[in-house]
């Protein structure tokens, strides 16, 4: 780094507007290479070679600006707001609750998540909304076209009209992560997807328990930073990023926060314990402490390399995003493939591991997940962008520690850009961070302290959007390592996405209650496994294609009339299901009474006062059978007795007649839907 100004002073922002410019003139005078984060776990080599700004400049301008840029622009301006007023975003019951499923998706699922989804409409009320079958997402669909088609307006979320959070269950095979990308500018969204139906059952347990007070933990985070020796990338992040956080948080100690209690506000004063494990301290054991062990915190917010592999690599799957630690000896000392002892991949979580109530943050290379193409630039040089993944896919370790109660992980989609740090205005980068965690501390939602990552990103789009304008007309208009600067904190906004349910909280203990113990999680098991995401298939020639109704209706131009429809139905069919499930409850018990009376005209009339009750039996749905009638001898004639004893064949009959029909009609309403 240029010797003239301090590191100190770059880091911090610390520099006037001439300052800085001579500081990244002498950069450019220097040719200094830029390193990112990143490690190819094949070769051991970056997994960006390092570059000199003018090399990067050009792989900036291939750059192609946002398709949702408009929306970028309208979140960035002031007053600007992402939740309609007067919407509380920290309650679900004003700001609404979502989950979006494939419209193929598996029903198996949606029964697995149904804790989770019971609870969520508990809390969520009217403003809880489920988009599965024909209203589920179409494969290919936009954010706009998906809205269009559930008639959802663009700008700051109405919750009247779609909720404020949005839980995407599917891969994003299934369901793209462009299409959380561009809905989560206006919302908080997070996604969930497992390879087996336990694990979607693990999960809404995990969150059912933290949700409903029955975990309580101490109030301790932890920070894990790598500083890997010979390596300026993780040297800097420890240095500038995860160092200062704990020190910065402790400044605004104690965090406030409010609780309703019916018609009065109660302040409470919160005291956070963090815990910091840097460099020499962030090795694969200590890891393994943190997350499972006897030193697993409530948050636990990590920086360090994610291992990225070749696509013919068989670890890409399963490691690919894995935390390189402390015990890589750096590009210096080692060459060739890097082991898995130094790195802390999904399988290294404990099978018996419990990591219940935990959210994660790691700042690391495809730490959340990873594209099938390379969201790295597209060179001028390329027609295309590089394949680098078989599918679109979630990373083996956040997937691997929400199956063990951990409630969700926030990370990178793609490359985490470390160089951010090295520039002036990296303190606000810092502040996006800072200000994210205080939310967390206080009790917020997870998607609602996401929030802070968005605006960013949104202010930073707008920008460089100008900025590569600006440079089609004026090739000087900006120096190399300032736009570098500028790109590289745009990116490592961008981004950024949660695995797991936008709604949970970090469910610690308050002032006035005792800490616990993690409850355990217990097995749950259901009957198969969710098949796993397979590459797609050669087209069917459309000739040989049999065209259902909805192919039928878009090829004849007809879609916006067959969703009208669809629509309709299925207000008919939930309408017809409430109506056949109350008629179920009524029958889920049968009584069968005989009654004796003296005047039955009288009773005729309405006076059933003089009715006497001889006989009763009860019947449950489950078999049981429960018979009353009178202790002394002699109060039941035999004729009497055998006309009750036919009353209730009759009414096993009409039972069995009328389950029969209910489940034809069922099978017929499935029928009429496909």
């Amino acid at each position: 780094m240029p010797g003239e100004f301090s590191e100190e002073r770059i880091i911090e922002g610390d520099l006037s507007e001439e300052e800085a410019k001579a500081y990244f003139e002498e950069l450019q005078s220097s040719d200094e290479l830029l390193c990112f984060n990143g490690i190819n776990g094949a070769t051991g080599a970056y997994g960006v070679p390092p570059m000199s700004g003018e090399e990067l400049l050009s792989v900036i301008k291939g750059e192609p600006q946002p398709e949702n840029l408009g929306e970028l622009e309208q979140k960035r301006a002031p007053g600007a707001f992402p939740i309609k007023p007067p919407n509380d975003a920290t309650r679900l019951d004003q700001a609404g609750w979502a989950a979006i499923l494939s419209a193929r998706s598996d029903p198996a699922i949606q029964e697995a998540l149904g804790e989770l989804l019971r609870l969520r409409q508990e809390q969520a009320g009217e403003r809880f909304k489920i988009y599965e079958g024909a209203a589920g997402y179409r494969p290919g669909e936009t954010k706009d076209e998906f809205f269009q088609r559930h008639k959802v307006g663009g700008g700051p979320a109405d919750p009247e009209q779609m909720p404020y959070y949005v839980l995407i269950v599917g891969s994003p095979e299934e369901i793209p992560y462009d299409f959380q990308y561009q809905l989560d500018v206006m919302r908080g969204v997070g996604r969930i997807h497992f390879d087996a139906l336990d694990d979607y059952a693990s999960y809404a347990r995990s969150v059912k328990l933290a949700e409903t007070g029955q975990v309580k933990l101490p109030r301790r985070a932890g920070f894990f930073g790598v500083a890997n020796p010979d390596d300026k990338a993780t040297q800097l992040s420890s240095k500038y990023l995860i160092s200062p956080l704990p020190r910065k948080l402790r400044e605004q100690q104690p965090f406030v926060r409010w609780v309703e209690e019916g018609d009065v506000r109660r302040k409470l004063e919160l005291e956070w314990q963090f815990e910091s494990f840097l460099a020499e301290q962030a090795t694969k054991a200590q890891l393994a402490r943190l997350i499972g062990g006897d030193q697993t915190p409530a948050l636990l917010f990590t920086a360090s390399h994610g291992m990225e592999f070749p696509l013919d690599d068989p670890r890409q799957l399963p490691h690919q995003g894995a935390l390189l630690c402390q015990d890589w000896p750096g590009p210096n000392q080692w060459r060739g493939s890097i082991e898995q002892d130094f790195y802390f991949a999904g399988d290294d979580v404990a099978s018996d591991a419990n990591l219940l109530g935990l959210i994660a943050f790691h700042f690391a290379c495809f730490g959340a997940g990873t594209p099938r193409l390379d969201q790295f630039a597209k060179q001028a040089h390329k027609e295309e962008r590089e394949t680098i993944a078989p599918h679109n896919f979630i990373g083996g370790l956040p997937k691997r520690l929400l199956s063990r109660g951990a409630l969700a992980v926030i990370g990178h989609v793609e490359r985490a850009w470390g160089y951010s740090f090295l520039s002036p205005g990296v303190g606000a980068q810092t502040g996006t961070f800072e200000s994210a965690l205080l939310q967390l501390f206080r009790g917020d939602p997870v998607g609602w302290t996401t929030e802070n990552l968005n605006l960013r990103y949104a202010d930073l789009a707008s920008s460089l959007t100008t900025i590569l304008e600006e440079l089609d007309y004026d090739p000087d208009y900006i120096n190399p390592y300032d736009l570098a600067q500028k790109w590289t904190e745009h990116n490592d906004s961008r981004s950024y996405v949660v695995i797991g349910d936008p709604a949970v909280r970090i469910p610690f203990a308050l002032p006035d209650e005792t800490p616990e113990e993690r409850p355990d999680l217990g097995t749950i098991s259901v009957p198969s496994g969710v098949p796993p995401v397979v590459e797609a298939q050669a087209a069917v020639p459309s000739s040989e294609m049999p065209m259902d109704a909805e192919s039928f209706a878009v090829a004849f131009g007809l879609r916006e009339q067959f969703d009208d429809l669809t629509g309709s139905i299925k207000k008919f069919t939930d309408q017809l299901a409430t109506a056949l499930r109350d008629a179920a409850a009524d029958i889920m018990t049968m009584e069968v009474k005989t009654y004796a009376v003296d005047d039955l005209e009288a009773v005729a009339q309405g006076d059933r006062e003089r009715a006497r009750l001889r006989a009763l039996t009860r019947i449950e749905f489950d078999g049981d059978i429960e018979v009353y009638v009178p202790g002394k001898r002699g109060e039941v004639s035999d004729d009497l007795r055998q006309m009750h004893l036919e009353m209730v064949r009759e009414a096993q009959a009409n039972r069995a007649e009328f389950l029969g029909a209910m489940a034809g009609m069922a099978t017929n309403l499935l029928k009429s839907l496909k």
